[in-house]
């Protein structure tokens, strides 16, 4: 007896948020509960779900922006919602709440003082 199943898994980036708008990272929950869609973005989700509304599961972020985008999916698929604390962004420290300019600045000299070599190890260039 042969049992074929087969899953089809999606991946929904959020809407734009508020701080997406701004051009300033949010990264921690503490933070991040101030940025929610921005209305432009509300309607694109909503028709996308309308579009892609057959989902059995939906697993969503606790941040504010990809619950509001969750929460259109799950309203016209008619499933259930979890949330999964390990779907965070990378925690930019000091960075949270300042510019995008400001944290890929710093982030770029990082990298500059980083050389990888062919083996995969890590060459500093000092």
């Amino acid at each position: 007896m042969s049992i074929n199943l087969k899953n089809d898994f999606y991946i929904v980036r959020h809407g734009k948020s508020k701080n997406n708008m701004l051009g300033i990272e949010s990264c921690k929950m503490e933070t991040q509960i101030l940025y929610g869609l921005i209305p432009e973005s509300k309607k694109a989700v909503q028709e996308k779900a309308k579009r892609y509304a057959n989902f059995d599961l939906i697993f969503s972020s606790p941040f504010r922006r990809t619950q509001e985008t969750a929460a259109h999916f799950v309203k016209t698929s008619q499933c259930d919602l979890f949330l999964d604390n390990r779907q965070v962004d990378i925690d930019m420290g000091d960075f949270d709440q300042s510019s995008y300019v400001a944290s890929n600045e710093h982030l770029k000299n990082i990298l500059n003082m980083i050389t990888f070599s062919k083996w995969g190890k890590f060459l500093t260039s000092n």
